[in-house]
């Protein structure tokens, strides 16, 4: 789906998520949209697209802001105490949703009363990638090289709690391997210890990893989804090495639902 198209959905969705009041005249000032991840990632490269393309259906500067840590919840969390008026919005993969009230005791907001779903931006293409150093060719000899090397290999992730970070705790689970788990701020700092062979395999939407496949600094070796990807019917699923496995990683959009408490120092920032 096009950023274009993705963002005529979006503004169509949202004139119903605003009240029917605000909604003949919004948006009429700036609307800014919360990334909760660092800048330079996949997230963060839709996220700005997506703004890009509202920006000039509106007539309106729509901003990105980054507000990354917690696993995403951070930036959430802004969101969910803003004012409920569509002007302060949220751009996110699924972890605040999906992931994170199952990794974490206690979130400070409650991810299905104080957020609002407006519209489903874009499907991902997970695909899992591994460093010019990592050992063997495929998916298989990496696992066997696993199985007789116990938390001899690494692989990274964005943060705790990131569709990244339990892809893989679910490899290692279904695969019955040992493998270290190394959490980073955000892919942009992911990359250059990939590419220099720090650790050995990271999994993100493949379109991160295809510049550097082309050069010959990584090996994209399986793909993460159910079947194989369109674009890449050469490229085997992890499934087909570790049956069962298969993620589905979405990215978007959402504001504070009108149940939502806004916290009062809000209205000071």
């Amino acid at each position: 789906m096009t950023a274009k198209l993705t963002a005529l959905i979006f503004a169509v969705a949202l004139s119903v998520f605003v009240s029917p009041a605000s909604a003949q005249r919004y948006p009429d000032r700036p609307v800014k949209i919360i990334v909760p991840y660092t800048a330079g990632g996949a997230t963060d490269a839709v996220g700005r697209a997506l703004a890009q393309q509202l920006s000039d259906l509106w007539n309106q500067p729509v901003v990105v802001e980054n507000k990354a840590g917690a696993g995403a919840s951070l930036g959430a969390d802004f969101v969910a105490k803003s004012p409920p008026d569509g002007y302060t919005l949220l751009f996110s993969d699924s972890s605040p949703f999906v992931i994170n009230p199952h990794i974490y005791d206690k979130l400070p907001f409650d991810p299905l009363k104080d957020l609002e779903p407006v519209a489903l931006g874009v499907e991902l293409s997970p695909a899992l990638a591994v460093s010019n150093n990592a050992p063997g060719t495929t998916l298989a000899d990496l696992l066997d090289y696993a199985r007789t090397h116990p938390d001899a290999l690494t692989y990274a992730s964005p943060g705790v709690g990131n569709y990244t970070h339990v892809a893989l705790e679910y490899l290692k689970h279904l695969a019955g391997v040992k493998i270290v788990h190394v959490p980073y701020r955000g892919t942009n700092q992911v990359m250059p210890d990939l590419l220099s062979g720090r650790v050995n395999m990271f999994l993100v939407t493949i379109s991160v990893f295809e510049p550097y496949e082309k050069e010959g600094k990584l090996r994209v070796i399986a793909a993460a989804t159910d079947k194989r990807l369109k674009h890449r019917p050469d490229l085997p699923t992890i499934g087909e090495t570790v049956p069962g496995y298969g993620i589905d990683v979405w990215f978007g959009n959402g504001g504070t639902s009108r149940h939502a408490k806004s916290d009062p120092r809000q209205d000071q920032c």
